[in-house]
């Protein structure tokens, strides 16, 4: 009769311990309890949605170990092992495998980063080696300095006959102005295409649109902004030579690129 009351004692005073440290001790007592599969479970959760959603690099040691760490969780919770050691195994599965995402982020991130100064020292270089090309090649280019701002005329043949594609040779041209422009890049620019007096006025206006409108993306291709630019076709208005010589008509089939003071909006040079 004493021996029972004594295990009631014993019964009672364990009721009165925190849920943890009863289940700690009766591991330790050697107790038949059964152990928690939570923290097993959390891990095993985080080591798939890893997985899954493509996170990690499956392959790294990181995510590795966390699949060892969580293999060992669930043989141990197999076995009914003390319950800190699972815990133990699935906190490092957990940890694990949120190195492994962390890693794979920052490797990104670094790649991403890398792949931006390349592009800025590729765009830097592009930028220098025109402006250089620009200055060294000035003289085909003519400019006047008017009241419009800074006119550049291209000089050379700039289009196949009766047509709006560049070229080899007007392409360079418009490399250079592109340098020219990137360079002053507080300055927009407006494309003016102009005709000779052969054929009808509404074909030379059409071409001449046209043309302008070539170069205008052809100098975007080259780097310039677009919202820095726009352009304009006039046809046969505003020559700049006879039309009764070839030479003269040869000088009115021209485009000429208006370089605006800084603060001038490119719509601004419409004439």
């Amino acid at each position: 009769m004493k021996r029972l009351e004594e295990i009631g004692k014993q019964s009672r005073s364990f009721a009165l311990l925190p849920a943890a440290v009863a289940t700690t001790f009766l591991l330790l007592l050697g107790g038949c309890a059964t152990s928690d599969p939570s923290s097993v479970e959390a891990a095993r959760i985080g080591v798939d949605a890893a997985r899954a959603g493509g996170l990690v690099d499956t392959d790294s040691l990181d995510f590795r170990e966390a699949q060892r760490h969580l293999a060992e969780a669930e043989q141990l919770l197999e076995d009914n092992e003390r319950q800190e050691l699972i815990d133990h195994e699935a906190e490092l599965a957990r940890l694990y495998a949120q190195v492994a995402v962390a890693r794979t982020e920052a490797i990104a991130a670094e790649a991403e980063i890398n792949a931006y100064l390349n592009r800025a020292r590729s765009d830097t270089a592009t930028t220098r080696v025109a402006v250089e090309r620009a200055i060294h090649n000035a003289r085909n280019i003519e400019a006047q300095q008017t009241d419009r701002g800074l006119v550049l005329t291209l000089g050379g043949v700039l289009f196949d006959s009766d047509s709006s594609n560049l070229t080899r040779e007007a392409q360079l041209s418009v490399a250079r102005v592109a340098g020219f422009l990137i360079a002053l890049n507080d300055r927009n620019a407006f494309i003016e295409g102009h005709a000779d007096s052969t054929g009808s006025n509404e074909y030379n206006l059409g071409l001449s649109k046209r043309r302008a409108k070539s170069i205008l993306d052809a100098l975007v291709e080259s780097g310039v902004a677009p919202e820095r630019l726009a352009s304009e076709g006039y046809g046969s208005r505003f020559p700049v030579a006879t039309n009764e010589t070839r030479e003269g008509r040869e000088r009115n089939r021209r485009v000429e690129i208006v370089i605006l003071d800084s603060g001038r909006a490119a719509s601004e040079a419409l004439r």
